[in-house]
């Protein structure tokens, strides 16, 4: 028996008669029939004929009341990928706007990726390049996941797990940061459902059997609210709030309130016809219910990003018992279930000017996914990032003229500095928080307000990297030390070739000259000198090649001198060195490869590390996070090898710098030395510096033997007073 997609139709048809006119929904069937005559024999797994979900999907949309090219879109936007459709017939037929919305949510299906991790991250990156252009893209792309959702059931198991755990993860939090409510507690629950079904069952069997007890009192609670507002002549809605099993399920999960106490839990909504009548509402909630402290949030005020807006409190209600009350307008109430959708209005003539409008609005996060982007190449850290950014709160801070800052939870005032301007951020010496000086990992509080203590001169440290939590300030930091490294690794590579020289018998002054070295350069594609160096510091040359480059080079002049004859034959007369692994460190997959530890990042067992195949010395091992590392290109990063751990002698002690930022008080060396002594570690080297702004800066060599030791004498310090902060430089 065939499948009968007429009710799909007429529902549709109906949705749209709503807010649409005649013409709007006539073309919208002309782009029905065109998707149903180029999905013609294509079946879903259940067995119906495809054009059942992008029929599903565009229902979706017009109860959200979108725009027409956005309907149109949505029924065509899979022709691209498995139909016989070209973009110029789309273009043809339904214009260039249909065309880009459909393009933009076309996966990439036809290219070739090494993974499909890299894919996973290419199809996000489209998408999120796409919606930048209009983000209408990525409301179709939600629409689109949520019918998937809906009829997962009909896919294998291990399947079902993998696209509810990306729909968790990516999709869900992409609906709250657009506002759609709606959308993102049915995606949470679809996907609850398939990764965690016994949880999900138990908590549904749960809320049912306290449903007629639950109801009934927030029926008499309602009832008790609308009287209040009738005796004070305010209109509005009093309704009560439906759960959310995944939400229930956050809840235990954190562990701060037991079964009983979340089964337990109540909420209602007031909905009113003016912003001033919601603060009347929450006076007169306040007056016959006492508030519980520290539960009152003004969003109104102070929107959150994603344009929600509601007050929010928590009462005491009768009989004891808790209860969560939102106020807000019906206009709010809107763009707190449909978000980004609704802002859109729906009379004839309207939708161009909307769209400008939508324009216009700014999207922090989404410019940071984009930065990511441009900033990161490897896919597994640009997935990373991409989640980071999705799902993290928000706090509110001020500045000292009482402008607001809206930064990601675990921001600190590194964060802050950088999202204020770039050279604030850069000269960076400092912080005062609600007029105390705080150390630099201090994550802010919402109401916070933050003064930057900025330096004369920029000034960024690579260990601000560990105590900042937005992707724009990471960015800008890894920026600034991108543009200085090279003059810094130009000089870092000069004095290691000039040691290495000097070891050898040569005269850095007397050798490495334009007519010596010219060959050298020719052959290594350099221009002059002084572009050995940096390759040097970078790991990426050994100073040995340069030498026995020197020695032939010499050797070759007819015109050396007899102290150039001499130095050679005391160089051939020397014993060749011979490089041996260094202990506790293994190649895998090679054996009797020279192996040695880099001296710019200084790894201990324990950490994370990758080995670095170098021109003329075996293998080099960094720390993952190396700022030597992190910066290669991608020609450079083929060269990169993985080596571990071994299990390491345990009388061998590794080097390591420490920076420890402090203030500066009588008897504090002493405390640190005490300190590190009793935790077993050599103090090899100790340097301080004070800054202009009277704090201490203390750089540390220790001799220590594994990072789990390193971690316990970072723990110790910072327990330390007037210690503000404890970094290990990454190079």
């Amino acid at each position: 028996m065939a499948y009968e997609t007429g009710p799909l139709v007429r529902k549709l048809k109906a949705s749209l008669a709503k807010y649409r006119d005649e013409p709007a929904i006539e073309r919208v069937m002309v782009a029905y029939k065109c998707a149903k005559d180029a999905h013609e024999g294509q079946l879903r797994r259940s067995g119906v004929p495809y054009i059942t979900h992008p029929l599903s999907v565009a229902a979706i949309l017009a109860n959200l009341k979108m725009d027409e090219d956005t309907i149109v879109a949505s029924l065509l936007h899979d022709t691209l990928e498995d139909t016989h459709l070209k973009p110029e017939e789309l273009r043809a037929q339904f214009g260039d706007t249909v065309l880009q919305l459909v393009e933009g949510v076309t996966k990439l299906g036809k290219l070739q990726f090494g993974s499909s991790e890299e894919a996973q991250a290419e199809n996000y990156r489209k998408m999120f390049l796409a919606m930048a252009e209009d983000v209408r893209v990525i409301v179709i792309k939600l629409a689109d996941r949520l019918h998937n959702m809906r009829t997962l059931t009909h896919l294998r198991d291990d399947k079902q797990k993998r696209i509810a755990r990306e729909t968790l993860e990516i999709y869900a939090p992409l609906a709250h940061r657009l506002g759609m409510g709606q959308l993102k507690w049915e995606l949470e629950d679809l996907s609850f459902m398939y990764l965690e079904p016994d949880a999900f069952q138990s908590i549904r069997e749960m809320v049912s059997t306290k449903r007629e007890q639950r109801e009934a009192y927030i029926e008499m609670f309602i009832s008790d609210v609308q009287s209040h507002l009738k005796l004070s002549r305010i209109n509005g809605t009093v309704t009560g709030r439906p759960k959310h099993f995944y939400s229930i399920y956050q809840k235990l999960s954190e562990g701060d309130v037991g079964i009983e106490e979340v089964y337990d839990l109540l909420g209602i909504r007031i909905l009113t016809d003016s912003v001033n009548t919601c603060y009347e509402v929450l006076g007169i909630i306040h007056s016959h219910y006492k508030p519980v402290a520290g539960r009152i949030k003004d969003y109104v005020a102070m929107p959150k990003s994603n344009m929600y807006q509601s007050l929010h409190t928590t009462v005491i209600g009768p009989k004891g018992k808790p209860v969560e009350v939102q106020i807000r307008t019906q206009d709010m109430h809107r763009i707190a279930e449909h978000g980004i959708a609704g802002h859109w209005r729906y009379k004839d003539g309207d939708s161009q000017e909307d769209m400008d409008n939508l324009a216009k609005l700014d999207f922090g996060w989404l410019a940071q996914i984009l930065e990511s982007h441009k900033e990161d190449q490897d896919a597994s850290t640009f997935i990373h990032d991409l989640k980071l950014n999705l799902f993290s709160d928000e706090v509110f801070v001020f500045s000292p003229k009482g402008d607001v800052q809206v930064l990601p939870l675990g921001s600190t005032a590194v964060d802050f500095a950088y999202r204020i301007h770039t050279d604030i951020g850069h000269s960076f010496a400092g912080a005062k928080v609600n007029g105390r000086i705080v150390s630099m990992d201090y994550k802010l509080k919402s109401g916070d307000q933050v003064q930057i203590l900025a330096g004369k001169r920029p000034n960024p440290k690579l260990g601000w990297l560990e105590h900042v939590a937005t992707r724009q300030a990471r960015a800008k930091i890894k920026s600034w030390f991108r543009r200085q490294a090279l003059q810094i690794n130009r000089e870092k590579g000069h004095e290691e070739l000039e040691k290495h020289l000097v070891s050898e018998g040569f005269l850095a002054q007397d050798v490495l000259t334009p007519d010596i070295m010219a060959e050298f350069l020719n052959s290594h594609n350099l221009k002059k000198v002084t572009d050995i160096y940096p390759l040097i510091a970078y790991g990426e040359m050994a100073p040995a090649v340069v030498v026995r480059y020197l020695k032939k080079a010499l050797k070759r002049e007819t015109s050396a001198s007899i102290q150039d004859k001499e130095v050679l034959q005391r160089i051939e007369r020397r014993s060749p060195k011979t490089s041996k692994n260094v202990s506790g460190i293994r190649v895998l997959g090679e054996d009797n490869i020279a192996v040695n530890l880099a001296k710019c990042c200084n790894p201990l067992p324990g950490d994370n590390v990758v080995g670095f195949v170098t021109l003329g010395r075996g293998v080099t091992v960094h720390r993952e996070q190396c700022w030597n590392i992190v910066r290669l290109n991608e020609r450079e990063q083929a060269r990169i090898i993985d080596v571990q751990w071994a299990v390491p002698e345990l009388a061998t002690r590794y080097p390591v710098d420490l920076v420890i930022e402090c203030l500066e008080r009588m008897g504090l060396l002493h405390d640190l030395v005490g300190r590190i002594t009793e935790l077993d570690a050599n103090i090899q080297e100790v340097k301080t510096k004070m800054d202009k702004e009277g704090r201490v800066h203390i750089f540390l060599q220790l001799g220590v033997q594994s990072n789990e030791q390193l971690r316990r004498i970072k723990a110790s310090l910072e327990a330390i007073p007037d210690v503000l902060s404890v970094y290990r430089p990454r190079s």
